[in-house]
């Protein structure tokens, strides 16, 4: 039977942020006219356990006139309503209000989690250490393989044809998609919690998600899929099928410090047909 356990993020786009709230558009008393976001009037309140501690959630109230909505990583709450934070320290929830003119404006409020008392999956710490984290190619591990083909549903790890670290940097430089600066030697991508952001070494820009999904033929082999928004990771491309650029990953392993992530060269392979894989590890 599939394991589904779906977490949907993403950064919600400024212009459809409120459409169901279309009435602001209009002129009313019932809504606030700001000219800044100094003049937001909210409140986000952590809720404290028995310990006298600030826990993961917290209570977010929009004071002024009209709707809001607070966000923090991938949750988008409306105003009066309880949220989820991430991870411990200070976290930044977001609350963005639109005016009677159908003006965004929008102001960040830090909440500092002491205690993690709601259950957070803990692949967010894995991937972004509950803040930010670097990955870079396993050479460690995999220095002889950081990337290549082997078997779908066979391999782990590169079986058939394998790039090692000290040749990733001529393959990377080979394609008009990948380059040196984000697919070769020294390439990285850094995940953020924030926002499920994420950062090539070449600068681009980008967003996260993550789901525990497996397919019924990929249990025991896979565990997950990682989905890029806007970038794909280094060398995440189909050599073999016109350097088409690859966005959404199985997860074969995510652990604190590895990751290792999977694509079948065509979605119907069966097992052992060819398959795809990135080897990373923590910087």
């Amino acid at each position: 039977m599939k394991k589904v356990l779906y977490f949907i993020f993403g950064v919600f786009a400024m212009g459809g942020l409120l459409t169901s709230c279309d009435p602001m558009h209009q002129s009313s008393p019932e809504i606030d006219t700001l000219s800044s976001a100094d003049q937001i009037n909210a409140t986000v309140t952590p809720i404290v356990n028995s310990s006298g501690q600030n826990t993961n959630k917290a209570i977010c109230k929009y004071t002024g006139k009209g709707m809001a909505q607070f966000s923090n990583v991938t949750t988008i709450v409306s105003n009066n309503d309880t949220i989820q934070l991430f991870a411990t320290g200070n976290q930044t929830v977001t609350c963005t209000v639109q005016d009677q003119e159908g003006k965004t404006f929008s102001k960040d409020y830090t909440v500092n989690v002491q205690s993690m008392d709601y259950p957070v999956d803990a692949w967010w710490s894995y991937l972004t250490a509950g803040s930010s984290k670097t990955w870079v190619w396993d050479d460690q591990d995999y220095p002889n393989a950081v990337f290549g083909n082997g078997g779908y549903i066979g391999n782990t790890s590169p079986g058939w044809w394998a790039v090692s670290i000290s040749d990733i940097e001529a393959q990377a430089i080979k394609t008009s998609v990948t380059s040196s600066a984000g697919d070769g030697t020294n390439a990285s991508m850094t995940f953020t919690l924030q926002g499920a952001k994420i950062k090539k070494s070449d600068g681009k820009e980008g967003s996260f998600a993550f789901d525990r999904k497996v397919d019924d033929n990929q249990v025991g082999w896979a565990i997950g899929h990682l989905k890029f928004t806007g970038l794909f990771p280094p060398m995440g491309i189909l050599i073999n099928v016109n350097n088409t650029p690859v966005y959404t990953y199985r997860i074969l392993k995510l652990t604190d410090s590895k990751l290792v992530l999977s694509v079948p060269q065509d979605e119907s392979n069966t097992a052992w047909g060819t398959a795809w894989f990135w080897m990373f590890r923590q910087k």
